[in-house]
């Protein structure tokens, strides 16, 4: 893992190709080490405030950057199955994607908007529970 101003400094320096490799905020294992085979440009399906859904063929396993930002919240599935996303080159999102074509899908749910959903509905239970007691009471 590197430090924020090292990778910001390899970013800008003439031999970054972001089109080739990205620069993760953690080891990767099973990814290929030719960095200068590229696949297709994939095929964005949905891109909302939430969602985002990309469409990808890959000819090998390789690492899907997305250009948008990382933030903690985000959650990915690769054909319906959780996967990690990583930060990669210090302010983008990237997930590993295995060889073929694969759907992946980003969507935002923090656990901070859980738990306020759930606090809530426990409200207004106990409102609606409470004014049911009141008017009901003989």
């Amino acid at each position: 893992m590197q430090e924020p101003n090292a990778v910001l400094l390899d970013m800008t320096s003439l031999g970054f190709r972001p089109r080739s490799y990205a620069i993760v905020d953690q080891p990767i294992a099973g990814l290929p080490s030719d960095a200068t085979l590229q696949s297709p440009v994939p095929d964005v399906v949905q891109h909302t405030l939430n969602k985002v859904a990309i469409k990808a063929q890959l000819t090998q396993p390789g690492l899907l950057v997305l250009g948008d930002v990382y933030y903690p919240g985000w959650q990915a599935l690769v054909d319906g199955r959780a996967t990690t996303i990583y930060r990669a080159n210090y302010v983008m999102r990237a997930v590993v994607v295995p060889a073929g074509e694969h759907l992946v899908e980003f969507s935002y749910r923090p656990l901070s908007l859980q738990i306020g959903a759930i606090v809530s509905a426990m409200a207004l239970v106990g409102v609606a529970g409470a004014l049911y007691w009141v008017y009901k009471r003989p």
